[in-house]
């Protein structure tokens, strides 16, 4: 029979005979009495008819048998189900505990400083993603920048190499136009160009390059080779007028280049803008005042182009454009040329774009997150240093160095400070939006004191990436004014 020990609870197998007696148990050496086991039943009585058989020889009667040590059971066969559930609890506590460690460790290692403080920052709304200050990017068919001339300067660039133009023919012709174009600045004193000086320079030009094209150019009076030099430009301008039919703007740039990105179409506006003020002042001073007008509304629209711009550089050549389109309005008030209906049509320019303080705040956004995008990218080495022209300037080296010689800890602290004054700088930009004006003090106060402690705590990046922004501020504030003043004339 088996029976467990009413001690320890090990099951012990017990010959029968041994039933009543008190034994020994082998495990925990404790006493206990063998139960007697119950009698069984005595089947039902049958009657049964048997044929008689042959005498068998009685067996011999077993001698009976010494008291011995009862055997114990197997392992597998003496393991209770308590002790069992209290080696799979203890195994379950375990495992759970070296979870929660690796956990743990693991946390330690993933979150750093910057993430945490970027996630906060993300709390209270503000944005990392350049996607979210592009703004909206048109069809290519209603798009200004996607027609000739400016498609001559569309790009591709793959991270760390140069630009690839696609669609370098018109390019080419692009730039052999512009290349034509002469800076009528030596010839104008006092905001009036004396187009007969003007002339002077055109044959100069060509003497000293001794290009055949320049030298036919340079034939024959001035009035006759002021009028060849700008009929040259006709199919140019014809150009920019048949895009300016496209209603909307948007110049895609692979802005996955960060800091490194190329932006040539910029040059390019700013340049066509100021040969579109010298055009539209010769034929005002030849009294072709809707001729004139015509090239000023395409410098209109030359402003709109890079209004849209996303990048702080971009926002300065609309500045630039600006001011040019001020100068040249200011120009041909002196002469007298505009008709009231010209008059009305610059009225309304300036007056829709006197405040460009709201363009200048998403422009920080924007320079905020690329910046932080190429140092992050270039600590991660997924992006490679800085274009040749930076990289060979003292700037260029010692940000490349900054960011790639320097712990991780270190350039998470210079982004996090960085990206803290920045914010500081935008919040300036939004209240001069409203109000229309900026806080000299208050710019100044910010860039002397983030100037100072990026030296204290040798924030190196911001040390040299901050210091010019908050003075774009003024930039802004300087071309306002001189469009109310253009709007008071």
């Amino acid at each position: 029979m088996k029976i467990p020990c009413s001690n320890c609870n090990q099951r012990l197998e017990i010959p029968e005979e041994l039933a009543g007696q008190t034994i020994e148990c082998p495990a925990c050496k404790a006493s206990l009495t063998v139960p007697t086991p119950e009698p069984a039943s005595p089947p039902t009585p049958q009657v049964q008819v048997t044929p008689p058989q042959a005498a068998r020889p009685q067996a011999p009667t077993p001698k009976r048998k010494t008291a011995s040590a009862p055997k114990a059971a197997s392992p597998r066969q003496s393991k209770s189900l308590p002790h069992k559930l209290t080696i799979a609890a203890v195994t379950i506590a375990a495992v759970v505990v070296l979870i929660l460690f690796l956990k743990g460790g693991e946390s330690e290692k993933t979150v750093s400083a910057w993430e945490e403080y970027k996630a906060a920052s993300e709390a209270e709304g503000w944005k990392y993603g350049l996607k979210d200050y592009i703004g909206e990017i048109p069809p290519d068919d209603e798009n200004f920048c996607m027609a000739k001339p400016f498609s001559g300067y569309l790009i591709t660039q793959e991270i760390g190499a140069e630009p690839i133009y696609l669609n370098p023919i018109i390019k080419e012709q692009f730039d052999a136009v512009m290349n034509l174009s002469l800076s009528v600045r030596r010839a104008r004193k006092n905001n009036s160009t004396d187009w007969g000086n003007f002339a002077k320079q055109l044959r100069s030009e060509a003497n000293r390059t001794r290009d055949k094209n320049k030298l036919m150019l340079v034939k024959g009076n001035n009035e006759e080779i002021l009028k060849k030099y700008f009929k040259q430009f006709e199919g140019f301008i014809g150009d920019l007028r048949e895009a300016t039919q496209r209603p909307k703007h948007y110049f895609p740039v692979p802005y996955e280049n960060g800091m490194n990105t190329a932006l040539p179409h910029l040059a390019r506006l700013k340049g066509v803008t100021q040969f579109l003020r010298e055009s539209s002042m010769f034929k005002l001073s030849r009294s072709g005042a809707d001729e004139a007008m015509e090239d000023a509304r395409l410098m209109f629209r030359l402003y709109k182009v890079a209004k849209n711009e996303s990048t702080l550089i971009g926002q300065l050549v609309r500045i630039a454009i600006g001011s040019i389109s001020a100068l040249t309005f200011e120009e041909g008030q002196k002469q007298g040329g505009w008709s009231d209906t010209h008059l009305a049509e610059w009225n309304k320019f300036f007056k829709m774009n006197e405040n460009g303080f709201k363009e200048m705040e998403r422009a920080f956004q924007f320079e905020r997150v690329l910046m932080i995008y190429t140092i992050e990218s270039m600590m991660n080495g997924t992006m490679r240093s800085f274009d040749e022209s930076a990289a060979g300037s003292q700037e260029g080296q010692s940000l490349e160095g900054s960011i790639t010689n320097r712990s991780k800890e270190l350039n998470e602290k210079d982004m996090i400070y960085f990206d803290s004054q920045m914010k500081q700088l935008i919040t300036l930009a939004r209240e001069a939006s409203e109000t229309g004006r900026i806080n000299q003090n208050e710019i100044a106060n910010l860039t002397n004191s983030t100037n100072s402690k990026a030296k204290e705590q040798n924030h190196i990046l911001t040390g040299m990436l901050f210091p010019a922004l908050p003075g774009t501020l003024e930039k802004e504030e300087k071309l306002m004014n001189q469009f109310s003043a253009a709007r008071r004339r």
